[in-house]
């Protein structure tokens, strides 16, 4: 199992953006554990006050999920916004990536931390996440959820930052 599957943002609060089935996609999980390890990233109760692990596992059971395939995955609540003012700003990816890359060698968690030659960013702040470091721990990723332009875009980013081989599972995109 070479491959790890990162699912981000698959939950019920932001089911109204699918454009899948999530008793689909619970199947589809229920296969993928043969083939791939799985880390699912999810905005939770204590970053934005929605589902937390427990509430989130019910209703992927509820969805079709076998309890047997929670064994073969981790969970993590991965925050909120860590990239969000720079890309909201319309900072380019390239400079995003940068500055992530040089906050990686510094082990700097502030891009306002870096010296002015090395933030790309400037005044926009963006933070060194802990699911960067999680994704670092995997030599190729594929990436599925949403939403391709806020959330799994920072995830992105950020492996793009680390040099993380990555595709995509096109149909749990949203």
């Amino acid at each position: 199992m070479s491959k790890t599957l990162i699912i981000c943002d698959i939950q019920p609060e932001y089911s109204g953006w699918f454009s899948f089935d999530i008793k689909k996609f619970c199947q589809y999980l229920n296969r993928a554990k043969n083939n791939y390890n799985i880390h699912y990233f999810y905005n939770g109760y204590d970053t934005l006050g929605m589902v937390d692990e427990t509430e989130l596992i019910n209703w992927l059971l509820d969805n079709g999920l076998k309890p047997n395939t929670l064994d073969k995955i981790k969970f993590t609540d991965k925050g909120y916004g860590f990239l969000r003012e720079a890309m909201d700003n319309d900072v380019s990816d390239q400079k995003i990536i940068k500055t992530l890359q040089e906050m990686y060698a510094s082990q700097i968690f502030d891009s306002r931390d870096l010296p002015e030659k090395k933030n790309k960013v400037g005044e926009n702040s963006i933070f060194w996440n802990e699911s960067f470091d999680i994704i670092r721990q995997y030599s190729e990723v594929i990436f599925t959820g949403g939403s391709v332009d806020a959330c799994l875009k920072e995830l992105i980013l950020g492996a793009k930052a680390l040099r993380v081989k990555y595709e995509f599972q096109e149909s749990y995109l949203y």
